[in-house]
């Protein structure tokens, strides 16, 4: 009787793990990225995989999802600072809405020609960013994953 409890525990141990996955870096799909304590979210890309509550990659390929102070600026010029890291181009920018948050999207070339994509939101004093890496030859084949998870952005009040 004993032997069968020990056999079942294993069991449902084992289903367990197989359904929840033995670690967050080897979740595939929909698996979501997150900053808790600011209510921000988002689906990582189909195909991507998530290392950590706030990164996730495919191949090369990189997201990352961080926050930081605006440091009496205003929210554009936080975002627009940033967009010139690393000696990157602007070639494009797009002002939205998420959740009820001012935001901005720009897209940009870095100097060895990949694609960084990045979205700023604004958030009280804080500025969120969301920066996927894509190199140059892989961004058409994931442009469209990539917009599906910017369109899954959530931002709680």
């Amino acid at each position: 009787m004993q032997r069968t409890k020990k056999i079942a525990s294993c069991l449902l141990l084992l289903s367990m793990l197989l359904v929840m996955g033995c670690g967050k870096a080897g979740i595939l799909g929909k698996a979501v990225m997150e900053i808790s304590e600011l209510g921000v979210s988002m689906n990582i890309p189909d195909g991507w995989r998530r290392d950590s509550p706030q990164m996730c990659h495919k191949g090369d390929n990189t997201c990352l999802l961080m926050e930081e102070g605006l440091e009496d600026q205003s929210f554009e010029a936080c975002a627009s600072k940033m967009s010139k890291e690393f000696d990157s181009a602007v070639i494009s920018e797009s002002k939205l809405t998420i959740s009820g948050h001012q935001a901005i999207k720009a897209v940009m070339n870095t100097p060895d020609g990949n694609k960084l994509l990045r979205v700023y939101i604004h958030k009280g004093n804080i500025i969120v960013v969301v920066s996927f890496v894509i190199l140059k030859d892989e961004y058409p084949a994931n442009e469209s994953a990539v917009q599906q998870s910017i369109q899954s952005l959530k931002v709680k009040p």
